[in-house]
């Protein structure tokens, strides 16, 4: 089975200062009219999956799903949520949220989507990070809210997106508007927050056992780390 390609990859670098290069649904040899940003590479979507039915079950698992751009220490953010703090099992599709880009009246415009994919069939999708466990949200409540998560602060009172915005600023942001409510108990914000959750990145993209896991235990399963990993792995 050849895998398949996630349309709108949003490049997060791992120098801040860097711009975040802006997916969009366009060939990757078109070039950006704004000078701030590049396309990274993108195809058309995959067939789409049935619509997980959103339903009231028990506790739900948040995750931040990771996407391996064309620049080795880039990568695409995108974020889900599964009910009785379930693991996502092989073949399962999955309702993905995610910050994009598409071409609207001849400019790149950030948008949200929100699509089934079966992740495992995604090219270049390298595993995903468990989030803290919402303590008094439901399923169908943080799938409505994400649902919800703006395209920027603001928007659309506010036309123009914050400068440096991204698919991982979009997911922080929102995380922890909502956290609150959700009772999602996070250790980290800002930039520190970023800086945490990309350590996680690099440790599932280089399978740094025993902080990463594979599940199921099988040469096709699923990488994974915990959000409150230890923060001792080390990097080459």
């Amino acid at each position: 089975m050849h895998a398949r390609r996630l349309s709108g990859r949003c490049a997060v670098s791992c120098t801040p200062s860097i711009a975040c290069p802006r997916p969009t649904r366009a060939s990757f040899q078109e070039a950006s009219t704004d000078p701030e940003h590049t396309i990274m590479a993108s195809t058309p979507l995959p067939p789409r999956a049935a619509d997980i039915p959103v339903i009231d079950q028990g506790t739900p698992a948040l995750y931040i799903a990771i996407f391996q751009t064309l620049e080795i220490k880039l990568f695409h953010w995108a974020i889900f949520v599964l009910p009785d703090d379930e693991f996502p099992e092989p073949g399962q599709p999955i309702l993905l949220h995610q910050l994009i880009n598409e071409w609207r009246d001849g400019e790149l415009c950030w948008i949200t989507e929100h699509t089934s994919y079966v992740l495992q069939q995604v090219d270049r999708f390298l595993g995903v990070i468990r989030l803290p466990r919402p303590e008094h949200a439901t399923y169908t409540q943080i799938v409505e809210d994400i649902r919800k998560w703006p395209a920027w602060p603001g928007y659309p009172e506010h036309p123009k997106n914050p400068s440096g915005w991204s698919c991982a600023w979009w997911i922080l942001h929102n995380l922890l508007v909502d956290a609150p409510r959700w009772g999602l108990h996070l250790t980290h914000e800002g930039q520190d927050h970023y800086d945490h959750i990309y350590r996680l990145m690099l440790a599932v993209r280089d399978h740094k056992e025993p902080h990463c896991s594979q599940w199921p235990p099988e040469e096709d399963g699923m990488w994974f780390i915990d959000y409150d990993a230890m923060d001792d792995i080390v990097f080459e």
